[in-house]
């Protein structure tokens, strides 16, 4: 009798991977089949941002071309008649303050 009892377990045992397989399956299976379903909600949610990004895109490609354009020449020389660097700003005296304030 407890022969039979432990070959029950042992069929039990063996049918395991099985069942725990076709549980993971039935998972998996369950969020592939919800893709659809959030690809269009993502669609219609990021519908009215598409402007914007469009927008940020074209910004970046223009930046792009810019650089593009800059590391292609030389970097501009100074003329004779350019300063070698930029006139020093004039200090400006602090606003004196009002006696008894």
């Amino acid at each position: 009798m407890e022969m039979s009892r432990l070959s029950e377990k042992l069929k039990l045992a063996g049918g395991v991977v099985s069942r725990v397989s076709t549980k993971i399956e039935a998972r998996a299976d369950a969020l592939i089949a919800r893709e659809p379903e959030i690809e269009a909600r993502t669609d219609e949610v990021f519908n009215p941002h598409e402007a914007i990004i469009g927008d940020a895109e074209k910004g970046l490609d223009d930046l792009e071309a810019a650089l593009r354009l800059m590391s292609n020449g030389a970097p501009l020389e100074l003329s004779s008649d350019s300063p070698a660097s930029p006139p020093p700003v004039p200090e400006v005296a602090p606003a004196s303050r009002p006696q008894g304030s």
